[in-house]
C-alpha cells in the first residue's frame, strides 16, 4: 500500500492467544492460571464489541506467539463475526521487548494508514468515543496519549512512527507514561493526552472493575459475566 492511498484510521491491538499460564499472569498469582485466562478472554471479547461499532478503521492484530496465527484465528472467530474479521489483518508481533515490538507495529500502521494508534488488551471499558477522540486529535497533533493510572498508558496514537518514544524505557514502571511524555517534549511533538484510565493488571484492579460493572454493565458485559462468579 503507497501512501498515496493510505486508510485514514487505524488500529492496533497487541493480542496473546489466551493460553493458562501464559496470560494475566500477576492476576493468576492469587486467583489460578485457568479463571485469568477466562478473564482475559472476556476482556479481548468486550474490547472487540467496542470495535465493531467504529466506522472505517482498518484493524491491526498484533499477536503473539508467532507460530500460533491459526489458534490466533480461531480464537477470533468464536469472539467476531464475519464483517468484523473483515476488516482485521494479522501481523506476529515478532521477538524483543515490549519496545521493539511497537515500534514495528507502528512502522506497519504507518504504511497503512493516515493515523495509527495502539492499544493492548488491559482496559476492557475502553470506549469507543476514546479511540475515535485519539484519531481526531492526531488531525494536527503528532501524539497522542491516553495515561493509566498505574502510571504507564493503555493507548498511544502517532502519525508517524517516532521509535525514539520506545527504545530504552522501563516497561511495566509507574515512570513510563512521565517518561514518554519527556521524549516526547524533546522531539519537540505536539501531544495531547486523552481522559485517564485504568488497566487491570491484578486482583485488586480487578475487584475495584467490579464495583464498576455492578452500577454500568454496559461498559464490559462479557467481563462482568465472569467476574461476578467469584464476588457476587
Amino acid at each position: 500500500m503507497t501512501l498515496e492511498n493510505r486508510q485514514t484510521k487505524g488500529l492496533g491491538l497487541f493480542l496473546k492467544k489466551p493460553e493458562p499460564g501464559k496470560v494475566k499472569t500477576r492476576l493468576a498469582k492469587t486467583l489460578g492460571d485457568a479463571f485469568a485466562a477466562r478473564v482475559y478472554t472476556a476482556f479481548v471479547s468486550d474490547l472487540f464489541k467496542t470495535l465493531h461499532g467504529l466506522q472505517e478503521v482498518q484493524i491491526f492484530v498484533f499477536f503473539t506467539p508467532d507460530d500460533d496465527q491459526i489458534a490466533v484465528e480461531d480464537f477470533l472467530k468464536s469472539i467476531t463475526d464475519k464483517g468484523l474479521r473483515e476488516q482485521i489483518q494479522l501481523v506476529p508481533q515478532g521477538e524483543g521487548d515490549l519496545g521493539h515490538r511497537m515500534v514495528r507495529a507502528f512502522k506497519r500502521l504507518e504504511k497503512a494508514v493516515e493515523r495509527g494508534v495502539l492499544i493492548g488488551t488491559d482496559f476492557p471499558t475502553l470506549k469507543g468515543s476514546t479511540l475515535e477522540a485519539a484519531w481526531q486529535a492526531l488531525d494536527s497533533n503528532d501524539l497522542t496519549l491516553g495515561p493509566a493510572l498505574d502510571g504507564g498508558y493503555y493507548l498511544i496514537g502517532m502519525k508517524d512512527s517516532h521509535p525514539e518514544l520506545f527504545e530504552g524505557v522501563n516497561w511495566s514502571t509507574e515512570s513510563v507514561f512521565s517518561e514518554t511524555i519527556q521524549r516526547s517534549e524533546n522531539l519537540g511533538l505536539k501531544t495531547v493526552i486523552l481522559e485517564e484510565g485504568d488497566d487491570i493488571d491484578d486482583e485488586k484492579d480487578l475487584k475495584n472493575l467490579f464495583q464498576m460493572l455492578r452500577n454500568q454493565p454496559d461498559l464490559a458485559p462479557e467481563t462482568l459475566l465472569v467476574i461476578q462468579d467469584i464476588w457476587s
